[in-house]
């Protein structure tokens, strides 16, 4: 799946999240050069990955404890919802490993693509 500034592609025990071009002249525009990476944060990626939220299945969440994880990593879900927009399960559920150690918009900005690792 491709949006504005991001492509996403799933593997068999993985979802890569990669920057296009436009995703990372965002990144360059949103956060002049002159400012630390490490106050690149995840809002952000919100607004990287809102055309494919929007058009798809796919939700980005930037803490899996708002749905009862024993964990704060953000994860990217296909999910079912019931009428009332309550979850009735998730599909597929990927999230980022290593939240507590570094900030996977920082290292999708220096290596153009971050990997988050499917639950099973």
């Amino acid at each position: 799946m491709q949006g504005e500034y991001i492509i996403l592609t799933e593997n068999d025990c993985s979802l890569d999240i990669s920057l296009t071009q436009d995703g990372k002249q965002f990144l360059i525009d949103s956060y002049n050069t002159d400012i630390a990476l490490s106050e690149l944060n995840e809002d952000i990626f919100y607004e990287l990955f809102e055309d494919i939220q929007c058009n798809s299945e796919y939700e980005y969440i930037s803490d899996c404890s708002h749905f009862g994880h024993m964990s704060n990593a953000p994860i990217i879900h296909i999910s079912e919802y019931d009428e009332n927009g309550e979850l009735i399960k998730h599909n597929k559920l990927w999230f980022y490993d290593y939240y507590a150690i570094n900030n996977f918009v920082e290292v999708l900005y220096n290596k153009g693509n971050v990997i988050f690792t499917e639950q099973y």
